[in-house]
């Protein structure tokens, strides 16, 4: 039997790039395995997780966006274990999104600025925070600070159109990893995972721990303002009000779902049991925090959802 030349050019070429694969494969995991154990645990945990990571990124965005928030706020922890530096995980993760976000943009040949109601009011504020630091005690401090702002516009701004690019895929197909049907669970899960792994530290801090900074200390009592890994109570408060009002808000539009339909499925089930536990852990961190304003801020919230409900 006479095998023929094309045929043999084609296997030769498959065992090539089996080799070629194997070869990468080793050279690949020989470079780990020096990399961890010549680096701290932390620096080698996340030199294996960051491939990892940056391919989920570039393949959903969005899921970029839930993993800086679950990250960012841990970032003063960051800072007192591995000692301060430019940029935190938090930092790091914003700047891979936006990255993705741009090269992405830059493959389909167009960078699409969608329309934010949010945009405006944050270019005034902006304005302003910039002409305050005209008169500031620290102008590094201040155009630090300045330099968040700005990228909290940013983040609306690409937010935006991603978040408008999932509800214009076609239902019932996966394009990434974010289906309209499911994807908006899979990022509002990251970001009360997140929300709530602070919530439960500062329940720990206000009513377990029975320590704490002496000017946090409560009416001279037993207790302790929250904290969790930002270092201050109002912080803190501001962040797990808004984690608390998605967690409610997450919670009603399933119970108007059910009202609706008049059937309660096992998945959605679960899926209320948990937006219910995420927001009232929140919501006790929040009240454990003892700050004022966040306490406002958090009634404002929840006075306008009812409105508009």
């Amino acid at each position: 039997m006479t095998v023929s030349t094309p045929l043999l050019e084609k296997v030769r070429v498959v065992e090539r790039s089996r080799l070629g694969v194997f070869l990468f494969t080793l050279f690949t995991a020989i470079v780990f395995g020096v990399l961890i154990a010549w680096l701290p645990l932390m620096s080698a945990a996340a030199t294996v997780l960051a491939p990892f990571v940056i391919i989920l990124v570039y393949l959903e965005p969005l899921v970029g966006i839930g993993l800086m928030l679950f990250a960012a706020p841990w970032g003063a922890l960051e800072n007192v274990f591995l000692g301060a530096g430019l940029l935190d995980s938090g930092q790091l993760l914003f700047l891979l999104t936006i990255a993705v976000w741009l090269l992405r943009s830059a493959l389909a040949r167009k960078i699409v600025l969608r329309k934010a109601t949010i945009v405006l009011p944050l270019a005034i504020f902006l304005g302003v925070a910039a002409v305050s630091l005209l008169d500031a005690a620290s102008l590094t401090a201040g155009l630090t600070e300045l330099v968040k702002w700005i990228e909290i516009a940013v983040v609306a701004l690409v937010v935006t159109d991603l978040c408008t690019t999932i509800d214009e895929r076609p239902a019932g197909r996966i394009t990434g990893f974010l289906s309209r049907e499911g994807g908006w669970r899979i990022l509002v899960a990251l970001i009360l995972v997140g929300g709530t792994s602070q919530a439960l530290i500062g329940i720990w801090q206000f009513a377990l721990r029975g320590s704490g900074p002496e000017h946090f200390q409560i009416a001279g009592g037993p207790f302790f303002r929250a904290y969790g890994t930002f270092e201050q109570p109002n912080p803190f408060g501001g962040f797990v009000s808004w984690i608390a009002a998605l967690g409610v808000g997450a919670a009603a539009g399933e119970a108007m779902h059910w009202f609706a339909v008049k059937k309660i499925d096992r998945y959605r089930f679960f899926w209320f049991l948990f937006v219910l536990a995420a927001s009232i852990s929140a919501a006790l961190g929040l009240v454990f925090s003892w700050s004022r304003g966040a306490w406002l801020g958090f009634a404002a919230g929840m006075a306008v959802f009812l409105f508009f409900w």
